[in-house]
């Protein structure tokens, strides 16, 4: 039987990444890792148009079932794994969540899944962004266009940056910061977000290092409960992990927690099988666009 967890205790925390943009998987890859899915996850993944999106939507779920089978115990095959009917936020299913307070959140752009996990009585989220060139012609028309989304004195940081690429990065750093805070409330991206303005202490970021000092004001109060985890995972790609201490009565983080990239066989580690094998269906996944 599983110890119970109290409020008083400091939680340890995971943060994982998988490089789904260069992995290339087989039939035979599909057919395994879709007999690891349930009927109503394997009815999900099966609804996406793009090869792409279906390889982020496994690997996400199979990061998920091996962090709580990890920190809970539970065999693989037992995790039920539930989704928020409005925002879609995936948590655990209440009569197992309760047993030890396991939270969770994914992300995946770019060429990276990304998942952070706790334990406690906490709000976690996080959002993973590939820098990249705009859409539009210019980069002053995009940002015309995305005005309304960042506070003043967000734009004034965004804009003091002195090149293009620059500029770009620290938008996408200020996204990620928002959708990671959006993400642990369970709203997503809604409302006006200019309500929600970041203040930076530390203008760099780079691999390997954990930024937290970022301070968030929400309708202009600072909200001290909240801590924010920024890096990169690689030169292209900021990840950022908002916690919100909603007890105020314990420590949520002892040390920073780097992640780690996950390698094909550890992401299975704790398969086992939930359905059977489908020669057909991982062919469908096959014929699946690339573009």
């Amino acid at each position: 039987m599983l110890s119970k967890f109290t409020t008083s205790q400091i939680v340890s925390g995971i943060r994982w990444a998988f490089p789904c943009g260069s992995w290339s998987p087989s039939v035979q890859d599909w057919q395994f890792l879709a007999s690891g899915l349930d009927a109503s996850e394997k009815e999900q993944v099966a609804q996406y148009a793009y090869l792409k999106d279906v390889k982020s939507t496994i690997i996400g779920r199979f990061m998920i079932k091996k962090y709580v089978s990890e920190v809970s115990g539970l065999d693989w095959k037992d995790i039920k794994i539930l989704r928020d009917v409005e925002h879609k936020k995936p948590y655990l299913c209440d009569d197992q969540f309760t047993r030890r307070r396991v939270q969770f959140n994914v992300s995946h752009n770019g060429d990276y899944v990304a998942l952070a996990g706790e334990v406690g009585i906490l709000d976690i989220g996080i959002d993973l962004m590939k820098i990249k060139k705009t859409r539009t012609a210019n980069i002053d028309e995009y940002f015309r266009l995305m005005r309304r989304k960042y506070s003043s004195a967000e734009w004034a940081v965004i804009n003091s940056q002195k090149s293009d690429t620059e500029q770009m990065a620290m938008f996408y750093r200020f996204w990620c910061l928002k959708e990671s805070l959006t993400k642990a409330v369970g709203t997503g991206i809604t409302g006006d977000l200019r309500n929600i303005s970041f203040n930076l202490k530390s203008h760099k970021l780079s691999s390997n290092v954990i930024v937290d000092d970022t301070e968030v004001f929400i309708g202009g109060c600072k909200c001290g409960s909240w801590k924010f985890e920024e890096t990169m995972i690689d030169r292209e790609h900021i990840v950022t992990v908002a916690l919100n201490d909603r007890e105020r009565n314990f420590k949520i983080h002892r040390n920073k927690c780097s992640f780690t990239i996950l390698t094909y066989p550890e992401l299975i580690l704790q398969y086992q099988q939930v359905t059977d094998v489908d020669v057909d269906y991982a062919s469908q996944i096959m014929l699946k666009k690339t573009f």
